[in-house]
């Protein structure tokens, strides 16, 4: 599968047009943990795990090209959608830009297009390089940095800081400072193991609640990626698989779960593309996670919750083979 190029698009505000280029330097270093590059599996991936974890509404990640300045050499620079409203004058606006935090040259954090707050987008955008490595675990950053990546005032994105602490995501180090949360491998693979259960139970109580429409729509769903599987690229396909997904969570009827379960889910992130980058090539693989979704909604059909939930776990461990 065809790598993406490293060097990421710069990202613009909701009206099309470029936000202010920052200046090079080094206070926030954005790199990304997927090597020089990632398929368009992992970028679906990336865009899946990170949806909206507190409202339960997907969001989208969208970059356009902008000039280049030249001081700049090819900078990107953040900006958050203005959707929600708000305005900064050009005093702050460039205040900010140039302050404490500096936006690595190569790497940017993804603007969020979604209706609500700025301290939703702020949020969102930053829980998103988290999720794909932009902000690295263990990288030391700043309030007023993040607002200047972010192109927002310091109050929305302090609110952001709060979700993400409370997320263990983000921790305080010292009386200003902030760091992005390294946990141990050992810990990783625990609240890896987590989601694998949330899910699990997502399906029982599927499996207690679904109607023969959402069973026939759930069917219907996986039929249309079989029929359409070689017409497809594994974005596409990825696309066509989070359908059934979001429609399980709907039959279960458990928001608060699926906000468990896909705060939960960040962490695996990393295995989980890495995974499904390179077995979606490998035609017993995808064979295997079709018959694994036509083996749940049988369960689902039947009722039999204990069954429904233990080939939900199995369908789920297994994007994340070092469980």
């Amino acid at each position: 599968m065809a790598s993406a190029p490293s060097r990421m698009p710069r990202a613009t505000v909701s009206s099309g047009k470029p936000p202010p280029s920052m200046p090079m330097g080094k206070t926030m270093r954005m790199e990304s943990r997927f090597g020089d590059g990632a398929g368009p599996v992992a970028s679906a991936v990336r865009e899946s795990v990170i949806r909206a974890p507190l409202l339960g509404s997907p969001h989208s990640i969208c970059y356009s090209k902008c000039r280049q300045p030249a001081r700049a050499r090819g900078g990107v620079s953040i900006a958050v959608s203005r959707a929600a409203g708000g305005r900064r004058s050009d005093a702050r606006r460039s205040r900010c830009a140039t302050e404490e935090a500096r936006v690595d040259p190569e790497r940017g954090l993804p603007q969020v297009e979604r209706a609500g707050s700025l301290a939703e987008q702020a949020y969102h955008a930053l829980r998103a390089g988290i999720a794909d490595g932009r902000l690295v675990p263990g990288e030391r950053v700043t309030e007023r940095g993040l607002a200047a990546a972010l192109d927002v005032s310091p109050t929305p994105v302090r609110e952001a800081i709060r979700k993400l602490e409370h997320e263990g995501l983000l921790e305080r180090v010292g009386a200003r400072g902030l760091q992005i949360v390294d946990h141990p491998a050992e810990t990783l693979d625990e609240l890896r193991e987590v989601e694998v259960m949330l899910r699990g139970a997502e399906a029982r109580f599927a499996a207690r609640k679904i109607t023969p429409e959402a069973v026939a729509t759930l069917r219907g769903y996986i039929d249309e990626l079989v029929a359409s599987r070689d017409r497809l690229t594994p974005l596409e396909q990825f696309a066509r698989a989070e359908r059934f997904d979001a429609e399980l969570a709907r039959v279960a009827a458990n928001p608060a779960l699926r906000t468990l379960i896909e705060s939960y889910a960040i962490y695996g992130t990393d295995q989980r593309t890495r995974t499904l980058d390179r077995d979606a090539r490998d035609d017993a693989w995808v064979a295997a996670r079709i018959a694994d979704h036509y083996a749940i909604v049988d369960a689902l059909e039947a009722h039999d919750e204990e069954l429904a939930e233990r080939i939900m776990r199995r369908h789920a461990r297994s994007s994340i083979p070092d469980l």
